[in-house]
């Protein structure tokens, strides 16, 4: 006798999918997925769904908003790139002949 696979459908206030954390952080899904890789983001399983705990997602969403924690790849905040005050500067290269 060969085993039964069963569905497990998991709904809870207190538990996220890695898509539904990632909206409520406001990065990209990919960006969730490298946290939860580089261990940033804690996970866990129930059958073969992902999920984080609400708490957590707090929790990161904290070190976002202090500065602590990069939100894109090059592990720099884009809002740091540049000042607000400071506008945006072009580069003009003359033609060459």
């Amino acid at each position: 006798m060969s085993p039964q696979r069963i569905r497990l459908t998991v709904e809870s206030e207190d538990l996220m999918t890695i898509a539904q954390a990632a909206e409520e952080l406001g990065v990209h899904l990919a960006t969730a997925y490298r946290w939860v890789e580089s261990r940033v983001l804690h996970t866990f399983r129930i059958g073969d769904q992902v999920f984080v705990t609400v708490e957590e997602v707090r929790s990161v969403k904290s070190q976002i908003d202090n500065g602590d924690l990069p939100t894109d790849k090059r592990g720099l905040r884009r809002s740091s790139l540049r000042r607000d005050n400071e506008p945006r500067q072009s580069i003009v290269v003359p033609p060459t002949d």
